[in-house]
């Protein structure tokens, strides 16, 4: 978890992700979704509400302008980026975000987030590198 120090809010974070991640899971068993690479929840530091998003290609996605300008530092918005191979804008963390901004409109510096995992195995995974530069708290 990131700057997070309270353990409730830490629990509550992770069993919301858990929960996002079983209903994915059954949602594939069912043939209605697919299993996306990665899921991952955040919350603002003084919010109680949770968000969790899982990666997808931001194709005709519309991120928030604060979330637009920390990501402009990184490259441009579906492009792999000098920090990565990945498509900036593609990340769960960044979609995760864009819902949180989109709700208060707060800095994305004060958003805390989960460890991301991988929804088929359930292993936690490392944060690739356009998210590590969009998010300094990683």
């Amino acid at each position: 978890f990131t700057n997070i120090d309270n353990m409730a809010t830490q629990k509550r974070m992770k069993r919301y992700l858990l929960q996002r991640v079983d209903e994915l899971i059954k949602k594939v068993r069912d043939g209605k979704a697919d299993y996306p690479s990665i899921m991952v929840a955040c919350s603002y530091t003084n919010n109680d509400t949770v968000f969790a998003e899982k990666s997808a290609a931001p194709i005709n996605y519309v991120f928030h302008p604060l979330l637009q300008s920390a990501m402009a530092v990184v490259g441009a918005i579906g492009q792999p980026t000098r920090y990565s191979n990945n498509k900036l804008g593609a990340c769960a963390e960044q979609r995760a975000a864009n819902k949180a901004v989109n709700r208060y409109h707060q800095h994305i510096k004060d958003l805390d987030f989960t460890p991301a995992i991988r929804p088929r195995t359930k292993q936690i995974k490392p944060y690739c590198d356009n998210c590590t530069n969009t998010f300094p708290q990683l």
